[in-house]
C-alpha cells in the first residue's frame, strides 16, 4: 500500500533537505603572498588553503598558530617546480569560534607572512 504526500508534506521535506544541505556546505578560502597582512573572516568548517612562493633562496616555515581556532591540517599538493624558487600550498582549518594569527617565516630572506583569522 503507498500513501501520497500531501503538498504540505512534500514541501517540509523538500526545505528540510535544502536546509541540510546549505548547513552543511562549507566554503575555501585562497590566498597568497599578496594577502600578507590581511584580516579574514571565516566560519567553524571553512578551509583556508595559502599558496607561498618564494623567489630566491629559502622557503617557508612550519606555520605557527596563536590559538585553537584555526588548525593547520598540512602541505597540499605542490605545483610543478618554478624556476623562480618553491611554492608551498599551506592547508588550514578554521575549526572553533575566536580569532587566530597564523605566521609563516622564509628561512632565509628574514621576512615573513602572516594574516589574522576571525572565526565566528
Amino acid at each position: 500500500m503507498t500513501r501520497a504526500l500531501s503538498g504540505s508534506a512534500f514541501h517540509n521535506g523538500l526545505l528540510l533537505i535544502v536546509f541540510l544541505l546549505v548547513g552543511c556546505s562549507h566554503r575555501t578560502v585562497d590566498l597568497n603572498n599578496a594577502d600578507n597582512g590581511r584580516t579574514i573572516n571565516a566560519l567553524v568548517g571553512d578551509h583556508i588553503n595559502i599558496t607561498l612562493q618564494t623567489i630566491g633562496p629559502g622557503e617557508y616555515g612550519p606555520p605557527q598558530i596563536s590559538s585553537g581556532a584555526v588548525r593547520y591540517t598540512g602541505l597540499g599538493d605542490a605545483p610543478p617546480p618554478n624556476p623562480g624558487g618553491p611554492i608551498q600550498p599551506f592547508m588550514f582549518e578554521a575549526v572553533q569560534v575566536g580569532d587566530a594569527t597564523v605566521t609563516m617565516a622564509q628561512t632565509y630572506q628574514n621576512t615573513q607572512f602572516t594574516i589574522t583569522v576571525l572565526v565566528r
